[in-house]
């Protein structure tokens, strides 16, 4: 199984008739999230609106969906699409990551670099010249995964509830 993940794993556009396997992957990424997270919830209501949200999501052609599948068991998942900044002295055609999760499993294993080449490479075609993303803070594990890949941090946002 995860031993000879990396050999098996295949990286595939995501269908609609994915739909299910996205939403979970996304509610299992936001449950895992949830804990690290002091802001916002993740995905409001995400048991209730989740697969309204997802499906819309997978229905725009502005979003990307890359899945990795380990034979018929897909075991990661990319969701991004191509923004503009709204710079008017440096116009900068960006790809944003909106979620990127990979199965617990199979961490460690090489799955989420291979993910993200295919996610570099389609954003590339789409004609991004940079990609962005947003970490949570106290997800370390995230925090050092993007490091490792080459993304530099950027902007911080802070927060303050008020009451």
């Amino acid at each position: 199984m995860p031993d000879q993940a990396q050999s098996n794993i295949k990286i595939v556009p995501a269908r609609r008739r994915d739909l299910d396997t996205v939403l979970q992957m996304v509610l299992t990424l936001v449950r895992e999230l949830e804990p690290l997270n002091r802001m916002e919830p993740l995905l409001p209501n995400h048991h209730r609106i989740g697969e309204r949200y997802i499906r819309r999501v997978i229905e725009d052609d502005r979003h990307n969906f890359l899945l990795a599948v380990d034979d018929e068991r897909s075991v990661g998942l990319s969701e991004f699409r191509v923004r503009q900044s709204i710079e008017p002295a440096a116009p900068l055609v960006y790809g944003y990551i909106t979620w990127f999760y990979v199965h617990p499993d199979f961490r460690q294993l090489g799955v989420g670099r291979r993910l993200l080449d295919a996610t570099r490479r389609r954003l590339r075609q789409l004609g991004a010249q940079q990609m962005r993303l947003g970490a949570l803070a106290l997800n370390q594990g995230a925090v050092e995964f993007w490091r490792r890949m080459g993304f530099d941090p950027g902007v911080i946002t802070m927060f303050n509830k008020l009451d």
